[in-house]
């Protein structure tokens, strides 16, 4: 549809719209892809990125169409939790196809 998406969790409160911060031209965020909400945990298992679901804003670009479609036909890897296997995705995606 061509839209970009901002994903929350519903414990997630905003005291100023985080879009401004975002949508800035030229801003610290302005050349990545996707921006995701740190786990903490820094465990083995969500390495590298250490990804958290809970928060997430992701671009509509090529490079994010691909990276959600491949999630969606890999969805058969899910057997616990979906972010494992959305961190091994993004892996591969940032090296073979340059998502950042």
């Amino acid at each position: 549809l061509g839209y970009d998406l901002l994903f929350q969790d519903v414990d997630v409160v905003w005291y100023k719209d985080p879009l401004e911060l975002f949508h800035e031209k030229g801003g610290p965020l302005a050349e990545y892809d996707m921006l995701f909400q740190d786990d903490g945990a820094k465990s083995q298992r969500y390495a590298p990125y250490c990804a958290n679901s809970g928060f997430y804003y992701v671009r509509h670009n090529p490079r994010t169409v691909y990276l959600f479609t491949s999630l969606m036909y890999h969805s058969d890897m899910i057997t616990g939790s979906h972010q494992a296997v959305l961190i091994q995705i993004m892996a591969e995606h940032a090296s073979l196809f340059g998502l950042r």
